[in-house]
């Protein structure tokens, strides 16, 4: 699991989906708000919007992270503002959409 130091780093890098195709560009990372696991900050498309996924199984290589979600699945995962970032509800919503216990 990578460490939200190392996501923050991943800001620029596309974002591929589990078969590898690109699904958007991260754009920067997010902690939960009770200290769990990071989640990348994506925008969907050039002009999409932007929602979170998690970062602790993604994987970085090459300018790019590979994530163990499908396109479908990531696109339909609730959106964010991100300058707001995440309220409590968003975060359950999204821990929910990605089938995510507590961390």
């Amino acid at each position: 699991m990578a460490d939200a130091d190392t996501v923050r780093g991943w800001k620029g890098h596309g974002l591929d989906d589990v078969s590898g195709s690109g699904v958007g560009r991260i754009e920067g990372a997010f902690a939960e708000r009770e200290g769990g696991s990071p989640w990348l900050l994506a925008r969907m498309g050039r002009f999409g919007h932007y929602t979170l996924i998690p970062a602790r199984d993604a994987v970085e290589g090459a300018g790019r992270v590979w994530v163990p979600y499908t396109r479908d699945q990531i696109r339909r995962a609730p959106r964010i503002e991100p300058r707001d970032g995440p309220d409590a509800t968003t975060e359950q919503a999204l821990r929910a959409h990605y089938g995510l216990g507590p961390d």
